[in-house]
C-alpha cells in the first residue's frame, strides 16, 4: 500500500513534537554560535602555529647556514666588489636551490617535474649537481629519485647526506661515484605530530660521521639511535639507543657527543657510545635548538631556556622567556644569551640572560618587531626588514643603526670581511658590504636582476645569488 506523504508528515510531526517543545531556539542558536566561534578559534591557531614553525623553520635554516660559514673562515675574495658576471645557470622558480661553495665545488639540488600521461599525476624527482665554480658547468650528477633531501656535508674529498629511508650516503667528489651506503636501523614515521627527519644531519669529528634517528618503535613511542661511523668506509663503529629519539644534529663536547629528543638529553661516549649520563626534564614536552656555551648546553625548551653542564648533565639553571607571538632564536656568546620577544601589540624586547646564572642582564624596547641574525666579536646584530641595529652584547648599547631605506634586504650573511647583503629594487638589485663595527658599506655593487629570497653567497673571488625567477648567477 503507498503511503500518502501529507500523511506521513503529518505524523512524524505529532511523534517529535514533544521533543521539539522542550528545545529552547535562543540556546540552540547560543550553542551553534559557540561551535562555530570555537572552529573558528582552532582554525586561527592552527595558522598561527603553522606560521611560527615556518619562521622558526626558516631562522634555522639560516642559522645553519651562519654556523657553516663561520667555520669556513676568511674573507672569500670579498675585499673589492666584483666586476663582471662569469656564468648564470637557468632554473625554474622552486626548481632547484644551492648550498655552501667549498674549494671549487658548488652543490645544487634540481628538482624536475614529469608527467607521464596528460591526465597523470604530477612525477617529482630530485638529483644532486656538483658545479664547477669557475665555469658553472655539471662536473656530475647524482639521483636521488623521489627524496627531497638536504644539502651534503661537503668534507674533503667525499660529500655526506642523509635520506628518509634511514640511509647516510657519502659520494666520492671528485667523480660523483658513490663510496658506501649505510643502512640505520628503520622506525616508523609520526603521521601527525613532530617534524622532526628520519635521521639529523651528521657531524664530523676527526674521522667519525655522527648522527642520529628519529622515529616511532613497535608501542608507538618516540625512539632512535645514535651512531657513529666511519666517514671513509661507512661502517658502524657504535650504534646506542635513547630514549625519546633524536630529534637534532648531535654535539660534540670534548669526549662526548651529545643528543635527544623530547624531555630527554644524554651524553655518550665518543669513543663506545656507553652513556656518561642523561638528564630528564618532565617540565619541557619538547627540546628545541641547543649549542654549547663554554662547559655549558643551553637548550631552547619553548616557554624557557635551560642550561646543563656539558660534562655532567647537571641542570643548573632554568630561566622562563615570554614572547607572546613568537621570538627570535638565541645567540650566545661569552658570557651573555641574547634572544628578542615579540609581545603583544607588535612590541619587541631585546632581552640578554647572564650564562652563568641564566638571569636577566638587560633588556631593551626595540618598537616594532626585530630578530636576531648572529653575535660577532661581542657584537650582536638585529634586523627588521631594511634596517639593521648592532647591540653590544655585555650592556646593550646601541653601537650603531643603519638607516631605514626603501627597500627590502636579503638574509645577511657575516664573513670575515663584513656584512654580506642584498637589496632588491623593482628591477634591479644592490649587494653591499657593510662593516660590521660601524655598520657603513664598504662597497656597493650593482645588479640589473632581482635577487631572490634566499642569501647572497661568496666564494673563491666569486659572488653567488639566485634571482626571483629562479636564475643561478656568478659574479668575479
Amino acid at each position: 500500500m503507498k503511503r500518502h506523504p501529507t500523511l506521513a508528515g503529518f505524523v512524524a510531526a505529532s511523534a517529535l513534537s514533544p521533543l521539539l517543545a522542550q528545545i529552547n531556539p535562543g540556546q540552540m542558536a547560543a550553542q551553534q554560535a559557540n561551535q562555530f566561534m570555537q572552529m573558528d578559534l582552532a582554525r586561527l591557531q592552527s595558522q598561527i602555529m603553522r606560521k611560527t614553525r615556518e619562521a622558526q623553520q626558516r631562522e634555522a635554516r639560516l642559522r645553519k647556514t651562519i654556523d657553516a660559514l663561520n667555520q669556513h673562515g676568511g674573507t672569500n675574495g670579498l675585499e673589492r666588489a666584483p666586476e663582471k658576471e662569469a656564468w648564470r645557470l637557468k632554473v625554474e622558480p622552486g626548481d632547484g636551490n644551492f648550498g655552501l661553495p667549498d674549494g671549487d665545488q658548488l652543490p645544487f639540488m634540481r628538482r624536475t617535474v614529469t608527467r607521464p600521461y596528460p591526465r597523470a599525476l604530477d612525477v617529482i624527482s630530485y638529483r644532486y649537481e656538483m658545479l664547477d665554480l669557475s665555469t658553472g658547468k655539471v662536473a656530475w650528477t647524482y639521483d636521488c629519485q623521489d627524496q627531497e633531501i638536504p644539502m651534503p656535508l661537503l668534507l674533503e674529498d667525499v660529500a655526506v647526506f642523509r635520506t628518509d629511508k634511514y640511509e647516510v650516503v657519502a659520494i666520492e667528489r671528485s667523480t660523483g661515484k658513490e663510496r658506501f651506503k649505510a643502512q640505520l636501523d628503520p622506525l616508523k614515521k609520526f603521521v601527525f605530530g613532530s617534524k622532526a627527519p628520519a635521521v639529523q644531519d651528521p657531524v664530523l669529528d676527526g674521522r667519525v660521521l655522527y648522527t642520529g634517528t628519529f622515529g616511532k618503535n613497535a608501542q608507538g613511542e618516540a625512539a632512535g639511535r645514535v651512531y657513529a661511523l666511519d666517514v671513509q668506509t661507512g661502517r658502524q663503529i657504535w650504534s646506542q639507543e635513547v630514549l625519546g629519539g633524536v630529534n637534532q644534529t648531535p654535539l660534540i663536547f670534548e669526549d662526548l657527543v651529545i643528543a635527544g629528543g623530547g624531555s630527554w638529553t644524554f651524553g655518550l661516549s665518543a669513543k663506545d657510545g656507553k652513556e656518561v649520563w642523561r638528564s630528564y626534564d618532565p617540565d619541557h614536552l619538547a627540546i628545541g635548538e641547543s649549542f654549547i656555551l663554554g662547559n655549558q648546553l643551553v637548550a631552547d625548551c619553548g616557554s624557557s631556556v635551560t642550561a646543563l653542564d656539558a660534562r655532567t648533565g647537571k641542570r643548573l639553571w632554568n630561566a622562563p622567556i615570554g614572547g607572546a607571538e613568537g621570538r627570535s632564536f638565541l645567540v650566545g656568546e661569552g658570557d651573555r644569551i641574547l634572544l628578542v620577544e615579540h609581545r603583544v601589540f607588535g612590541r619587541s624586547f631585546a632581552r640578554a640572560l647572564d650564562a652563568r646564572t641564566g638571569q636577566q642582564v638587560w633588556e631593551l624596547k626595540l618598537g616594532s618587531r626585530m630578530s636576531t641574525c648572529w653575535s660577532q666579536d661581542g657584537t650582536a646584530l638585529l634586523q627588521r626588514g631594511n634596517e639593521f641595529l648592532a647591540l653590544a652584547m655585555t650592556d646593550g648599547k646601541e653601537l650603531w643603526h643603519s638607516t631605514p631605506e626603501p627597500l627590502a634586504a636579503a638574509y645577511p650573511i657575516p664573513t670575515a670581511a663584513g656584512i654580506l647583503l642584498a637589496r632588491p629594487l623593482k628591477k634591479e638589485s644592490r649587494v653591499q658590504l657593510l662593516d660590521f663595527q660601524t655598520g657603513t658599506a664598504r662597497w656597493t655593487f650593482p645588479i640589473q636582476e632581482v635577487v631572490g629570497d634566499g642569501p647572497v653567497l661568496a666564494g673563491r673571488g666569486c659572488l653567488l645569488f639566485q634571482t626571483k625567477q629562479g636564475t643561478l648567477i656568478c659574479f668575479r
